[in-house]
């Protein structure tokens, strides 16, 4: 859950970065945003002229407004997604052992589990506009790194108790 949790802060903080270099710190590009956003034509030409010349001001104004979204999630209905996630990322791995004999599940439950996470690179990259290559390859290590940290406490736990 921690690998998720740092995978998705990562993925937020990328796909911002990626919005404030599209929207770039021109007059006409910031005014359409923030109409985009709801403002009036006035209140958004009165903003982008505010902060012209100035790229932290912009930047800071972009932040401001993509932290508020217009419809948030409930807290109700943020739980079953995650719960919805949770139940999913467990199966991947694990249905293979209920469904095969342990030698092949290995194999398919480590084949599937590393194509999903290469998937899941593939779209961190697209929605932060980064390299594909080094997003998906952090992707797999942490996903790896995460499987590896619950065998080893398993391990830990069964030794302790033997």
């Amino acid at each position: 859950m921690m690998a998720g949790a740092y995978l998705d802060a990562e993925t937020t903080r990328d796909e911002a970065d990626a919005i404030l270099l599209a929207a770039g710190t021109s007059d006409v590009s910031l005014a359409n945003r923030l109409l985009n956003a709801g403002l009036t034509s006035q209140q958004s030409s009165a903003l982008a002229a505010a902060v012209q010349g100035d790229r932290n001001a912009a930047d800071g104004l972009l932040i401001a407004l993509r932290g508020v979204t217009k419809a948030p999630l409930s807290p109700f209905e943020q739980a079953l997604w995650m719960l919805f996630a949770d139940f999913f990322a467990a199966a991947v791995p694990i249905l293979p052992f209920v469904l095969l004999p342990i030698g092949r599940a290995r194999i398919v439950s480590g084949v599937v589990t590393v194509a999903l996470l290469i998937a899941l690179g593939i779209g961190r990259a697209q929605l932060g506009k980064r390299t594909a290559i080094r997003t998906v390859a952090e992707t797999v290590l942490i996903g790896v790194g995460a499987a590896a940290a619950g065998v080893a406490i398993s391990v830990l736990i069964d030794r302790s108790f033997s």
